[in-house]
């Protein structure tokens, strides 16, 4: 693992506060997951509260495997894997982004703001849908081109092209 292009890529100016606030969680590996809060506090249970399948809660199953929101954990993998087709779901949890400099804001707004709603959603016991990662991509997209910096503006019309030219799952 590159850990520093990693914490690098957590960090980037361009991102919101909250989602450089959940990539650091993200990171280190301290996000209240259910199976955490069990190995803190024994009592805990570590199964998933949000569906049916009683699997423990890990990064894995809460932005991925859980049935309140698979689509949207795979719709964000399948995104990525325009512009990093070496993407896996263990290598975008960790931001191993492998893909040129040019794509890298454009590709890490899309993975962690999407993360980042699906982690809220979570949180307020939601599931996140294809509309609602599209609707929050889209709505970033509108404020990444009103920024001033170039690179910016340049990083939403890549992100909108990609949402245009790549239909839901």
């Amino acid at each position: 693992n590159n850990w520093q292009n990693s914490f690098y890529l957590a960090r980037l100016k361009e991102l919101s506060p909250q989602v450089k606030s959940f990539n650091f969680k993200l990171l280190h590996q301290i996000l209240p997951l259910k199976e955490r809060l069990s190995q803190i506090l024994p009592a805990t249970s570590s199964i998933c509260p949000l569906c049916r399948t009683q699997e423990p809660e890990t990064i894995m199953h809460a932005l991925f495997n859980c049935e309140k929101n698979r689509e949207a954990g795979q719709y964000i993998l399948q995104l990525t894997r325009v512009y990093d087709s070496t993407i896996n779901m263990d290598k975008i949890t960790r931001l191993q982004l492998n893909t040129e400099v040019l794509y890298e804001l454009p590709t890490l707004l899309a993975v962690c703001t999407s993360f980042e709603l699906i982690w809220r959603n979570r949180q307020m016991k939601k599931s996140t849908r294809l509309y609602d990662i599209r609707a929050e991509l889209e709505s970033q997209v509108l404020a990444l081109r009103k920024a001033r910096p170039k690179k910016l503006r340049e990083a939403g019309n890549m992100i909108n092209n990609t949402l245009q030219n790549f239909p839901p799952i």
